[in-house]
Parts: C-alpha cells; sequence; structure tokens
C-alpha cells in the first residue's frame, strides 16, 4: 500500500477540524485486504454540485426500501434543514425582542403623557 498524501482539512467538509477520525481513499481490493471483508460499513459519495444530485438520492432511497439495514443520510438535506431551523428561531427571538421593547416604548408614552395630562 502506498500513501499518497496526509492532509489535515477533510475532503467532505471543506473546513479544518480537530476530529480524530481516520479517513482514507481506495479501492475496493486494497479496502478487502486492509479491513479482511469487502462490506462498508460507511460510504461517502461527493456528488458535482452543478449537477442534480437526484438520480442518486432517488436510487439510495430505493436501497434503503429494499434492504432494511441499509441507512441513506442526506447530509446537503441535513445542512438546509439545521440553516432553516436557526432562521426560524431567530426570527422569533428577534420578534420576541420586538414585542418588548414596543411594550416598553409604550409604557415610557403612556407615563410621559399621563404626566403631562396631570400637569394641566
Amino acid at each position: 500500500m502506498t500513501v499518497a498524501g496526509i492532509v489535515d482539512q477533510d475532503l467532505l467538509s471543506n473546513e479544518y477540524n480537530s476530529s480524530q477520525v481516520l479517513s482514507f481513499f481506495t479501492s475496493p481490493e486494497v479496502y478487502s485486504r486492509i479491513m479482511g471483508t469487502d462490506t462498508y460499513s460507511r460510504i461517502f459519495i461527493l456528488a458535482n454540485p452543478e449537477l442534480s444530485s437526484l438520480p442518486i438520492t432517488d436510487y439510495l432511497k430505493s436501497l434503503n426500501e429494499k434492504d432494511a439495514g441499509f441507512n441513506y443520510t442526506d447530509r446537503v438535506t441535513e445542512i438546509a434543514q439545521a440553516k432553516n431551523d436557526a432562521m426560524t428561531f431567530s426570527i422569533l427571538l428577534y420578534g420576541f425582542i420586538g414585542v418588548i421593547v414596543l411594550i416598553g416604548f409604550l409604557n415610557i408614552m403612556n407615563t410621559v403623557s399621563t404626566n403631562l395630562i396631570l400637569r394641566t
């Protein structure tokens, strides 16, 4: 086996991290020799972002229906959902803060107008 390179940035994450996960990219033959089996426990698929990934996802979802032991996770969808959840939470939080500020402002205006009415 020949080591072609060692990197500190994972190909699939686009960012540096301190994860202690070992990833290697190899052919099925080399994997079988190293692991002693030809079954994979995890496969990452990196598709071209400019092309539609619908055929790939449809195929993987059909595998999940055929074999209950197969698990498919779409990280792109998970990340989009997490960003959507964070945006929704931010909108609700800022809306709540806005309502509190509005109530405080109206209380100040009410106090000022009550004092002006009492002085006249």
